[in-house]
């Protein structure tokens, strides 16, 4: 479409000054300073508007200023005139400006998109795109790609909102096929370092409300492509914006040979915070130039000499000698070709990269000063009341807790992190505020469901008076990971009326006041889920001084275990040592190597030769002298505290781009494609750890507890016949006094008193 007029101007055209020449000014007001003159050939883009003033674009300088609406006019060439346009043409128009940065959903962890699940209005979703703070902006174009099922009404629509603004809305192609839509953004809308794009929809399936809520069908895909186009300046002296805008494929550049301790520190840590914002790491030797490089300062001078590149006025000049002119002394911006790379060298200090990343409240502890005791809470169940409470009330201000407007269903969700909790500290229960809109005595009422990582450990009928009303709801600590998901949904509890009817719209809030109780604990962790909070006050990191030669594989596997546990690693209390030597922490500790145990006690042990995993019925799973490419992780007791080893496979390549589920039990198999089995080696229900080896008397007992059991019941069998018959002979000894004789002693009776009387007889009568 051809602009013939000046109020016909949008976001994104192309305009011509009005005369011969006319002026750009640095603010909209002509007491500012006198940026440049522009002539009829120069190339202007308009950005925004303000009253009578132009926010324009100068190219190819790419100088931007302000001028009058009266000194311009609309170039006569097609040019972007809504803010709904055809992608190839939005972006087209942005590359015009100057270099284009790319940032998909997939980037930014949405692997799968974002779909809007249901037949009803009232879909929404954030997307939070980073944005430079140091550097000017030109300008922006946000790509949406979809899929609509067949199954949607024509009404059915999109509506893309920046910063609360809506922009533009779109009814929505419901073929089953992929579309994309562009909306250009102008500058203004990248301020503050974050921009907010909300995609709503509504997915109606037909105008019939009967059919349209109990189909179950109609849905909108968000595809991972959608994608933030954004222009801007150059970063080349911004150490801040270089890391901000990182692409999500990062390389990381070591020096060639063996690392020394500090180096390997430093890219541990590095790779910690990028593998933590959702980073893909790659990592490479010089003279190979990465996004990212970990060296000597002598290194990076020799290597970006040999490749000749030339360097910016006012740049950091890269030679033998020269001292790097930047604000910290090992944080430095080296430019070759169009890429900008971050070198960090000597003394390897990270810790401004974790101010710039944000994470300057965990090492401050920031975290730790809204604490207070519950006791104001009314409602809730009996707690102490005394200096030495166990538990205490933070604000759950992580969940968004602005006014929900709702039909039938309204959610709030929010994770906590371990980050967010106290140390020593684990979350215990809820006291949530939550005020639901006055209904009259017939009029359909509201219900409450709370979740706990999708387990439903709550719900209730919300009061109808209108007021505020507390409930405390409990967190099942069997329920609880290392990031706990809080789900919140309201729904409408609809009793009667007709499906045509008007459906009761209202508001309701779940108020600031909000907060989680949590509990001390002061308990050493079973399992890996309670490794966070214990070693959330800090510990020592032990790696094997091999991998300081062969880094790669090491370095991945230890980035990767700090943030999925996490874990926040300190790079100054790394230590090296060989695996011949024996390891004794005097504190909470992560090893890395297979070491001398000789003072720890571990589940599993490398040192007893061959390891199998068999279940209950002694039936092998597998064995680690079979299967070498099995990485090995598991909680491991030291002479004064606990500490997590991990045994890496030399063999094996991990995909270090899937997450780790260390949750339950407190050994780990760990195999390319993540953790293959887990078990509780204190508690062993369905495997546990043999060494075909080590003949000690609790391996023979375990491995011949069948045979033992047979000779014991053998041997008892035996016990019990000797006794029965060394009973049943005593028995019988005394009942020999009282037996009747027998025939034969009988005659012999007879006999005898036979012969008595035959003496008798003999005996003449006696005389008188």
């Amino acid at each position: 479409m051809l602009l013939t007029g000046q109020a016909e101007a949008k976001i994104g055209d192309a305009l011509t000054i009005s005369g011969k020449q006319a002026v750009v000014y640095a603010a909209p007001n002509k007491t500012s300073s006198q940026v440049m003159n522009v002539n009829a050939d120069s190339k202007l883009i308009e950005m925004e508007r303000q009253g009578g003033w132009v926010l324009v674009t100068v190219r190819p300088s790419g100088v931007q200023g302000w001028m009058e609406t009266i000194s311009i006019k609309a170039s006569k060439r097609a040019q972007l005139t809504k803010a709904s346009v055809s992608p190839s043409t939005a972006r087209k128009a942005l590359s015009a400006l100057g270099p284009v940065r790319t940032v998909t959903l997939a980037d930014m962890g949405f692997e799968k998109g974002h779909t809007f699940r249901g037949s009803q209005a009232g879909h929404i979703q954030d997307f939070y795109f980073k944005t430079p703070m140091d550097s000017s902006i030109r300008g922006g174009v946000f790509r949406l790609s979809y899929r609509a099922s067949p199954m949607l009404h024509g009404l059915s629509n999109i509506l893309v909102t920046v910063n609360d603004v809506p922009l533009t809305q779109i009814m929505a192609k419901s073929d089953n096929l992929v579309h994309e839509e562009a909306v250009v953004l102008p500058s203004s809308m990248f301020r503050g370092g974050m921009v907010k794009v909300s995609v709503g929809s509504g997915t109606l399936v037909d105008k019939d409300r009967c059919l349209d809520i109990r189909s179950g069908g109609g849905f909108l895909h968000v595809m991972p492509s959608t994608a933030m186009d954004i222009t801007y300046s150059s970063i080349d002296r911004s150490i801040r914006d270089t890391w901000r805008m990182l692409p999500h494929k990062v390389v990381v550049s070591l020096p060639a040979g063996k690392l020394d301790a500090s180096q390997f520190a430093a890219a541990m840590s590095v790779m910690e915070l990028l593998t933590s914002a959702g980073k893909q790491v790659e990592i490479n030797r010089l003279p190979e130039v990465g996004n990212v490089i970990i060296a000597p300062k002598a290194d990076i001078v020799s290597v970006f000499n040999q490749r000749g590149a030339q360097l910016e006025k006012g740049f950091v000049q890269l030679k033998s000698g020269d001292v790097f002119r930047t604000p910290t002394d090992n944080l430095n911006l080296v430019k070759s070709g169009g890429m900008v790379s971050l070198a960090v060298s000597e003394p390897y200090d990270v810790q401004p990269l974790y101010l710039i990343d944000g994470q300057w409240e965990q090492l401050a502890a920031g975290r730790h000063y809204d604490i207070n005791k519950p006791d104001y809470f009314y409602s809730l169940r009996a707690l102490p009341k005394d200096s030495n409470s166990e538990f205490y009330s933070l604000p759950l201000h992580q969940l968004n807790t602005e006014p929900h407007y709702v039909a039938r269903e309204t959610v709030w969700s929010t994770t906590l992190s371990p980050h967010d909790l106290p140390s020593g500290t684990r979350l215990d229960m809820l006291s949530l505020n939550i005020v639901a809109p006055v209904r009259w005595e017939a009029d359909p009422t509201y219900e409450l469901y709370a979740f706990l990582n999708n387990v439903l450990v709550f719900s209730k009928r919300l009061a109808n008076d209108g007021g505020k009303h507390n409930y405390s709801i409990p967190l099942p600590v069997e329920y609880q990971q290392q990031y706990n998901n809080l789900r919140f949904v309201v729904q409408h509890d609809i009793v009667s009326g007709d499906c045509f009817g008007i459906m009761p719209t209202d508001f309701v809030q779940i108020t600031p006041d909000t907060a989680i109780i949590v509990k001390k604990t002061d308990t050493e962790p079973t399992k890996f889920s309670g490794l966070s909070q214990y070693f959330s006050s800090g510990f020592d990191t032990i790696i094997a001084e091999k991998y300081l030669s062969n880094p790669e594989n090491a370095l991945q596997l230890i980035s990767r275990m700090a943030t999925d546990l996490p874990i926040m690693m300190d790079y100054s209390r790394v230590s090296f040592v060989k695996e011949s030597e024996a390891i004794n922490p005097d504190g909470p500790f992560v090893a890395f190597g297979n070491f001398n145990l000789e003072n720890i006690d571990a589940p599993v042990r490398m040192d007893k030769g061959p390891v199998e995993i068999r279940d209950k019925d002694g039936q092998s799973f597998f064995s680690m002298n079979v299967l070498p490419k099995i990485t090995v992780a598991e909680i491991v007791s030291g002479s004064s505290a606990q500490g997590l080893l991990v045994i890496p496979s030399a063999q094996v390549q991990h995909d270090f781009n899937a997450k780790l589920r260390l949750i339950e039990g407190d050994v780990a198999f760990i195999d390319q494609h993540g953790v293959t089995l887990h078990i509780n080696s204190k508690q062993p229900t369905l495997a546990e750890v043999y060494y075909p080896d080590t003949k000690d008397w609790f391996a023979v007992l375990g491995e011949y507890r069948f045979w033992l059991l047979g000779l014991l019941w053998f041997l008892l069998s035996l016990a019990v016949v000797y006794l029965f018959r060394i009973a049943r002979g005593r028995h019988e000894g005394d009942d020999h006094d009282v037996e009747m004789p027998t025939t034969e002693e009988l005659h012999a009776q007879r006999m005898h008193h036979s012969n008595i009387n035959e003496e008798n007889d003999e005996i003449p009568p006696s005389s008188k």
